[in-house]
């Protein structure tokens, strides 16, 4: 009766324990994209293997300690998890780990394996409470491995949801909560139950004290960094949305347009910088309805296609902030149907921005969808005479050969 009991404390412990760490995993992938690069991101699954594979080693090892007393390893692990997560919040946001010149500075290299062995310690606290589990209980193995892989579907169900409505502090808030929660079924002792409660209310008060509103601190040199140095500079909007962080930057020191001809005599307009995950792509410019504003559209390289062009049927892939959209009015395009996958950055300019763009979004014969761009070739019989693919990301991006490292099919 006894094992029965203390195999479905285990149970219930690892189910919420499993849903915390792929949770917090999925969402690590998330902030590190935002933070650094995407190519860093992938990363975190390479060091959550190595965490689980650590603990494997140090079961082994230590399994007779671990059997003595499972539901103390079941009840502390879970504790240390949570701690190391706050930790790794921390450490982020005071770490300034340029990944752009370890090449060339030593501290670089150690900044980053600080972050890689913080970030390895909650992986390894996880696997060590789960793979304790199946080391006591080996007669049961297959109902901790059910406990095990459906708290792992639920909780990367619940995490996916999440980003549609959440940031990613209040992400933390939950994971940590969830965390709380697989420590209770080990609570057979009132100390426990004490300690359990008090790390509960300590959670959400650093959660409020700390990180309630506040953006996630983004890597020195990465273009929104750059664009918040500029004289004047403000951060007017900061979105969090399931395709990244979308961030709206006024300054006006700011111009974006880097086909641009520098012999081109007339003025640009004003323009606010939009920006993805800390990447530029692209600005909204401010546009009144008065075509002959637009001059400079013709001192660019993508107006030489309008030149072959008489009134085309445009399809732009990667509306953006709406400059390829002006581009194509001005050179007199009959019809303009744009592919944006985003919905968060066709709100902003349609909604907020809306005055100050011109609506151009929402004018007569503007035809909008969200979705991928090859997905909607592959399935639209509408013909084009011209398609304009946009660049995925700033020109400094994609001059340094970052994107070298990440396919993109549409091409």
């Amino acid at each position: 009766m006894n094992r029965r009991k203390s195999l479905s404390r285990v149970q219930t412990s690892i189910f919420f324990l499993s849903m915390a760490l792929i949770a917090y995993e999925i969402l690590l992938i998330k902030i590190f994209t935002i933070q650094y690069w995407h190519h860093f991101a992938y990363l975190i699954i390479s060091i959550a293997l190595l965490g689980f594979g650590a603990s494997g080693t140090f079961i082994f090892i230590f399994r007779r300690a671990l059997k003595k007393r499972p539901l103390s390893v079941i009840y502390y692990v879970p504790v240390l998890f949570l701690f190391s997560i706050w930790f790794n919040v921390y450490l982020s946001s005071i770490i300034a780990f340029n990944p752009l010149m370890m090449a060339w500075r030593t501290g670089e290299i150690v900044n980053f394996s600080l972050l890689c062995l913080t970030m390895f310690i909650p992986f390894f606290l996880g696997a060590l409470a789960i793979g304790t589990g199946f080391t006591v209980f080996t007669e049961d193995i297959h109902s901790i491995y059910f406990s095990n892989l459906t708290g792992s579907g639920l909780g990367a169900l619940i995490i996916l949801l999440a980003i549609f409505h959440l940031g990613p502090y209040e992400m933390i808030l939950i994971i940590s909560l969830i965390t709380v929660i697989a420590t209770l079924p080990a609570c057979v002792t009132r100390i426990r139950k004490l300690v359990s409660f008090v790390v509960m209310c300590t959670v959400i008060i650093s959660y409020f004290a700390f990180l309630y509103e506040t953006p996630i601190v983004i890597n020195d040199f990465k273009d929104l960094s750059q664009a918040e140095k500029l004289k004047g500079a403000t951060r007017e909007v900061q979105m969090f949305g399931p395709l990244g962080s979308v961030a709206v930057v006024d300054s006006p020191a700011y111009h974006y347009l880097p086909d641009l001809s520098l012999n081109c005599p007339d003025p640009l307009p004003g323009q606010k910088g939009l920006f993805l995950d800390g990447n530029t792509v692209g600005a909204i410019n401010r546009f009144s309805g008065s075509i002959d504003s637009l001059g400079f559209m013709d001192c660019r390289t993508v107006a030489l296609p309008y030149k072959l062009l008489k009134n085309p049927r445009v399809l732009i892939i990667g509306g953006g902030g709406g400059t390829e959209i002006l581009n194509a009015r001005y050179h007199g395009a009959e019809d303009i149907s744009v592919v944006e996958i985003n919905r968060d950055i066709i709100r902003l300019v349609r909604d907020r921005y809306s005055g100050f763009s011109g609506d151009i979004y929402n004018e007569d014969r503007r035809d909008v969808f969200v979705e991928d761009g090859r997905g909607y070739l592959e399935r639209t019989n509408e013909l084009y005479d011209l398609i304009q693919i946009n660049l995925p990301g700033s020109m400094g991006t994609v001059s340094a050969g970052v994107y070298s490292l990440n396919e993109n099919y549409i091409f």
